[in-house]
């Protein structure tokens, strides 16, 4: 991934799972579907992105975050350490 040519890419979330750090892409989302603020998305390899919705008030992404980097959490460990 290029992040300089992949304006979408708004930064990256560590989680630590153990001695293992997975760091997982931001991406802004434009599109405003009634989905939550933010949320984390699996492809069918196992990678994940969380997408955050363009707009959104700086307490709704905090607590959005929270959830989808628990649920990031959750589908790497399952994934890494089973």
């Amino acid at each position: 991934m290029h992040i300089a040519q992949d304006p979408l890419v708004v930064g990256f979330v560590e989680i630590n799972l153990g001695n293992t750090k997975v760091r997982v892409p931001v991406r802004q989302s434009k599109e405003n579907t009634g989905e939550p603020v933010a949320r984390f998305v699996a492809d069918a390899s196992g990678a994940g992105v969380i997408w955050v919705r363009d707009g959104a008030s700086e307490r709704d992404v905090e607590s959005a975050m929270s959830i989808a980097a628990r649920d990031a959490a959750k589908h790497f460990s399952r994934k890494l350490l089973n």
